[in-house]
């Protein structure tokens, strides 16, 4: 609890620089974190291996339009291990899958089976990075059609800024994806990563009922526009720490917004209670 608020983080990794060596419950103790979606993390996508070589090779890999900076992660679903032994330990760690739906080397999709068996053994969600496994929104039905006849199983997806290869996220498509599954809760990751992204999110999603706005690394006034355009219900707080930014830089965005207690509330840990089917607290 921070400042007489429950906090039910919508974006953590297990492990990343700020935590220092704290354990991850430490650091969540530390911060007043209540509970938290967890997910793994792609320990391979290392800048320092990228960068490694001389300038000349560094800039002839990067004017390659095929180039694709986190290639090696698109094979293989990645492994889970030690997030499904942290939230076996502490129930207080609600756990997503984290998806690669373009796994060159499953052609029958069998990663979708990995999927199911992880909801069954209590993950409560599903995570798509669209930058380290590029993909159409196409490619995103599958999973869409098992996601949308599941009780308060949401969709998360991280949005891609056009990493080289991998292509940007265009929110025009992630809109026609909620229309396509309206009945799939559809949480958009760092919503106002920029202002000019908030801005297309916003305009694309006039008349989207089911896309809900995370807040981690994104701008405050973003954060503003986003509640002023759909309201407190459909704004999610996420810090994406310790791996990506401290929490407390991302909750303070939270702190300085001019808005009620009750919006306030909803955003820290009523929306994503209320997409999770969590009991109230």
């Amino acid at each position: 609890m921070i400042d007489g608020y429950q906090v039910v983080d919508a974006h953590m990794h297990y492990t990343g620089i700020f935590k220092g060596e704290r354990t991850f419950i430490e650091y969540m103790d530390e911060n007043g974190i209540d509970s938290a979606i967890v997910n793994t993390l792609n320990k391979r996508a290392n800048l320092g291996d990228f960068s490694r070589g001389s300038p000349a090779d560094l800039v002839k890999k990067t004017m390659n339009p095929g180039f694709q900076i986190f290639e090696d992660f698109t094979h293989g679903q990645p492994d889970h291990g030690h997030l499904e032994q942290l939230a076996q330990e502490c129930d207080r760690i609600i756990p997503f899958f984290w998806y690669n739906p373009v796994d060159p080397d499953d052609p029958k999709k069998e990663g979708l089976d990995e999927v199911k068996k992880a909801l069954d053994a209590g993950f409560k969600g599903v995570k798509i990075q669209l930058a380290m496994t590029p993909c159409s929104i196409e490619d995103l039905y599958p999973l869409a059609g098992i996601l949308e006849n599941m009780d308060h199983v949401p969709l998360y997806i991280h949005p891609s800024a056009g990493l080289y290869g991998a292509g940007r996220t265009n929110p025009v498509d992630i809109a026609s994806l909620c229309k396509k599954f309206p009945k799939l809760n559809i949480i958009l990751g760092h919503a106002a990563y920029t202002m000019e992204f908030c801005i297309e999110v916003i305009i694309a999603s006039f008349g989207v009922t089911n896309l809900f706005f995370e807040t981690s690394v994104s701008i405050p006034y973003g954060i503003i526009s986003l509640l002023k355009f759909f309201g407190h219900r459909r704004v999610i707080f996420g810090s994406d720490s310790p791996a990506a930014t401290p929490f407390e830089v991302e909750y303070a965005k939270i702190s300085a917004l001019n808005i009620s207690n009750r919006a306030r509330k909803a955003i820290l840990c009523g929306n994503i209670r209320r997409l999770l089917g969590l009991k109230k607290e």
